[in-house]
């Protein structure tokens, strides 16, 4: 998104960016700058469904509060200019290009072994993820790959993998990432974007970060 296009709206993208900073610290699936409203909102309504520390509930309910009177300020003076932002990030959606050798997949779900307390069940969940993985080494010509699952919060784990490829990965548009859908989640992508020398740093990083043992790992892979 341009400048031009963020300082119409800097609180709107201000606010979204706090979000996206909790998210990152809980696993949870962001949203870019310039989503529509609906997926803002959805995002909020997650991050307030995991069990977050106060401080960071508050910043999550206040950059919602903050964020939906944007809307409520432009319904008042006249603006009617959302619909066509939200056509325009469906647009770009459409269009986005895929285009990565190294990637990490982080997976949320609301149901199932995602929110199990048996650790039987936790460890089926793990074992047909890295099936489902086994099976992605095939299609995708990985030659590495890192799994672990985490405690998200009380009730709920979430699951990392990193992925090194040995030809690039390339597709676009709305289902480019249809193939990392597991049981039915969409993962939040990180691709590598480090390039020349840096880039096997960057692989080696990405899978030390997925594999080490740290607080709320449950399984390793």
């Amino acid at each position: 998104m341009s400048d031009s296009k963020q300082s119409r709206h800097p609180v709107r993208v201000r606010n979204v960016r706090i979000l996206r900073r909790v998210a990152s610290e809980h696993g949870v699936a962001a949203v870019p700058d310039n989503a529509a409203r609906k997926r803002v909102e959805k995002l909020g309504e997650d991050l307030l469904a995991v069990q977050l520390e106060e401080s960071d509930a508050q910043a999550v309910r206040q950059a919602l509060k903050d964020y939906q009177a944007t809307f409520r300020t432009a319904e008042v003076s006249g603006e009617a200019e959302e619909p066509q932002r939200a056509e325009r990030s469906e647009a770009d959606e459409n269009q986005r290009e895929w285009k990565f050798s190294a990637v990490q997949l982080t997976y949320n779900g609301s149901h199932g072994g995602f929110v199990a307390t048996d650790i039987g069940q936790l460890q089926d969940l793990f074992l047909r993820f890295t099936a489902f993985l086994n099976g992605l080494k095939l299609v995708l010509h990985a030659v590495g790959i890192s799994a672990t699952m985490e405690r998200a919060s009380v009730e709920r784990v979430h699951l990392h993998a990193y992925l090194h490829l040995s030809k690039p990965f390339r597709k676009s548009g709305r289902e480019a990432l249809a193939a990392f859908v597991f049981e039915g989640i969409r993962p939040h992508v990180e691709p590598n974007r480090a390039h020349g020398n840096a880039f096997q740093g960057a692989v080696k990083f990405g899978h030390f970060y997925v594999f080490c043992d740290k607080k709320g790992s449950l399984c390793l892979g």
